[in-house]
Parts: C-alpha cells; structure tokens; sequence
C-alpha cells in the first residue's frame, strides 16, 4: 500500500496515515520494554494498549493534516513565511503535544491506572513530542517541494509559450499579401522567386511565374527571410539562391549569372559592400546542396 496518494501535493492518504500511525504506535509500545518477545506476545494488555495507541496516533496525525491544508489555503509558506511558522508550531505541534497528554491521561483513567506513577512522561512522550515535530518538519518539506516544482514548472511553461508564440510570429511573417490590380494574394516565402525595388515600389517574383507588387522595401524584407536561403545583392534585388548559377567577379564587385530558364529584367550586379558576403553565403548553399 503506498504511503502517498495521487494528490497533486503529495500528503500522505488515509491508508497512508494509518499505516504510519501503526508504525508509530508499535514504536512507541515496544521500545523500551524490558520484557522478550514471548511474554509480549501473549500479553492481552499489550495488544489493548496498541489499540488505543494506534487510535490516538491516528486522531494527532489526522489532525495535523487536516490543519496543514487550511494553513496551506489561508497562509502559504511561499507568501507568509514567518506567520505560517508560527501558526504551523502552535496548531500543529503544541497543541497535538497537548492533546496527546489529554488522550493519555483519559487512557490511564479508563482503565484505572495512575498516570503519575507510569514512566509515560519520561519514556513515550518523548518519543511523541519528535515524531509530532517530524511530521511538521515533513509536511513543510513537501509543501515547499511542490512550491517550487509548481514555479519550475510554471516558468517553463511561460518560456514554452514565449517559443510558441515566437514560432507563430515567424511563421506569419512568412506570409505576405501580393496585388495586381484588383486582385490579391497571399502566398508563402518559399513561393518567392525574388524581390526587387523599383520606382519606390516592390515587386515578389514568384515560382508560378507571376509577379505582384507588396509594400515592403528590401532591408525589410530582407529581415524576413532566411540569409541560407536568399541573397540581397544590390540594395534593391534579394534572390533566392536556387536561381543563381554562377556569377562573374571584377575586383570586389560583380554580377549573378542567372540559370538559363530564370526571367529576370532587373539589376544583377553584386555591389561592393554585398560581394564578400554574397561569396561567402554563396559557397554555403553550394556545399549544402
């Protein structure tokens, strides 16, 4: 039987705290006992005093629970830390120690026993008042747990969302809106052949063969594509690099050499400032190829 239940903090269940209170309880009985095993054993008071200690373990630990949770409603350990320790060591740790006393002393008057003369307040109830404590020292340390698993989880989850929301941004400047005339489109950058400028206007040439005018200018656009993929040559041509078949070098500058079956009227000339980067970027796509 597993001592934790499914609950998203992770107190121990019912049967839980039943076994744990059994464990308890025969601790407490047995240890310091002089007797052996046999006598123990055979011993009906023994088992009469088990009873009733498992019963009053349970009732403390139930108790200490049940008062763990509102404490963890009303004042958390993340938000009220210094009150939370004061209402957690008097809800539950002195009053449990004192009501321990109060159902020990009711066991003793039960079955006419002098709880004076017993060694209870210098043998078990030491042992009590530690496992009270180690309980609150144990529910602390789940609840706090839990805490900080939930920010964990709950920053990682705000930076799944930033990525997601990044990705979604991407893809939709991906996407751009052509018109001719009266018509418009909208199509995809792997759709796009090349952009030029000219006039103050631009123009996405496109893998179908059509040509439609989008209000970008080149540096803007440039921002939007992928430099493995497209290419600014001039500051007013981008090409993707799947047209280009070679190019031509004078000094530090030079000029695409297009692939036969590609139509283009506009500049082809690699500016100085673009030709080391259009080598360079140029070679790249080569080798990926």
């Amino acid at each position: 039987m597993p001592l934790l239940s499914d609950q998203k903090i992770h107190y121990p269940s019912f049967y839980g705290r039943f076994i744990l209170a059994a464990l308890v309880s025969v601790y407490i009985v047995v240890e310091g006992q002089v007797r052996s095993v046999n006598e123990l054993v055979y011993d009906p008071n023994v088992y009469i005093t088990l009873i009733f200690s498992v019963a009053i373990a349970l009732a403390l630990i139930n108790y200490i629970h049940q008062v763990s949770l509102l404490l963890d409603r009303w004042y958390p350990w993340a938000s009220y830390f210094n009150k939370r320790l004061a209402f957690q060591l008097l809800f539950c740790a002195l009053i449990p120690i004192y009501f321990d006393l109060v159902l020990i002393k009711f066991f003793f008057w039960l079955f006419m026993q002098d709880f004076k003369k017993s060694a209870y307040l210098t043998s078990e109830f030491p042992l009590a008042k530690m496992l009270i404590y180690l309980m609150n020292i144990w529910y602390m340390k789940i609840k706090i747990g839990y805490t900080d698993n939930q920010q964990t989880s709950e920053i990682t989850r705000k930076g799944n969302d930033s990525r997601l929301n990044e990705t979604i941004e991407h893809d939709r400047a991906q996407v751009f809106e052509g018109v001719l005339g009266k018509k418009k489109r909208v199509f995809h950058v792997k759709e796009l052949n090349y952009f030029k400028r000219e006039a103050g206007t631009g123009k996405a040439s496109l893998t179908d063969g059509t040509t439609w005018f989008i209000d970008f200018n080149t540096r803007e656009i440039e921002n939007l594509l992928d430099p493995d993929q497209f290419i600014k040559i001039n500051r007013n041509v981008i090409l993707s690099f799947n047209l280009i078949d070679s190019y031509t070098s004078d000094c530090k500058k030079g000029e695409v050499i297009l692939k036969p079956d590609v139509a283009f009227d506009g500049d082809k000339s690699i500016t100085r400032d673009q030709f080391q980067e259009f080598k360079i970027a140029f070679k790249k796509f080569v080798e990926r190829q």
